[in-house]
């Protein structure tokens, strides 16, 4: 058996409301963007703050086991 929905339709908005967006609607960009493999291998990654701080701890912690085993010798 075969399910109808009724077809959407979009709420009323009155003409005042429709001024104010449509003077912001001309202010954006409208370009093509394709987001493909290419386009995010060109995009710089964003930094990760408590990536960073991680990798500095995880350094530190093995210099000072360096420093620890080289004083045993």
């Amino acid at each position: 058996k075969q399910v109808t929905l009724p077809r959407l339709q979009p709420p009323y908005v009155s003409p005042e409301w429709r001024m104010e967006t449509v003077s912001w609607d001309k202010q954006q960009l409208r370009s093509y963007c394709d987001p493909t493999k290419e386009f995010w291998l060109r995009q710089k990654p964003s930094k990760c703050i408590p990536c960073e701080e991680t990798a500095v701890m995880a350094a530190h912690r093995k210099l000072k086991h360096q420093m620890a085993w080289a004083n045993r010798k």
